[in-house]
Order: structure tokens, then sequence, then C-alpha cells
């Protein structure tokens, strides 16, 4: 898991993740990718959907430091995914991490 928050957080410069070499060969060892919501020049919604089409079934937990009004306001992500406002503390973000990697898809 931590391998692939590494990949996922190395490569979501909008310049580099379309292109990054070794992504593809760590999707399919990967169960959720962490990403934030609105990234220069791109969006976690385009990365997951990229990634998600390398592994169908794969999860994302998406963060952000704006407000869930703002997020959710905007049509940026529905109100059916799983969103972690920023600033968290890393036994936050492991617990939400290890709560959506144990539920059951639907």
């Amino acid at each position: 898991m931590l391998l692939t928050l590494q990949h996922a957080a190395l490569s979501q410069q909008p310049a580099r993740w379309p292109k990054a070499p070794s992504l593809p060969s760590a999707v399919p060892r990967s169960q959720l990718v962490v990403t934030d919501v609105i990234m220069p020049g791109s969006s976690g919604p385009k990365l997951y959907e990229r990634l998600s089409g390398l592994k169908p079934g794969l999860k994302v937990l998406y963060i952000s430091g704006y407000t869930d009004d703002a997020i959710f306001g905007q049509g940026s992500l529905n109100a059916r995914i799983e969103f972690l406002q920023k600033p968290f503390t890393a036994a936050a973000l492991s617990h939400r991490v290890r709560e959506i990697l144990n539920r059951v898809s639907v």
C-alpha cells in the first residue's frame, strides 16, 4: 500500500502522471488510491479514472484542503465518494484507509 501511495504522490504532477512508466506496473498490486481532488492542471477524479481503467475495482480516497461544501457544491465529486478533509493526522488517514479496504464492494 505504501508503495502505491508513493507512486501516486510522485506521479500526480500533471506533466508526469500520464507518462509515469512505473505507475501501470504498480496498479495491479494496488487496492486503493489516495489522491487530492484538485491538482494543478488536472484532478484526482481524472487520475482515478485512468488508474481504475488499468484495474477495475480499484478503490479511491479523495483528500482536499477545500471544505466539503466547496468540493461537493461545485460538482467536483458526488456525495457517494470517500473523502477526507485536510489537515488530518496520520492516524486519521490510516483509520480511513483501513475502513475503506475492509468494506466489501457492492
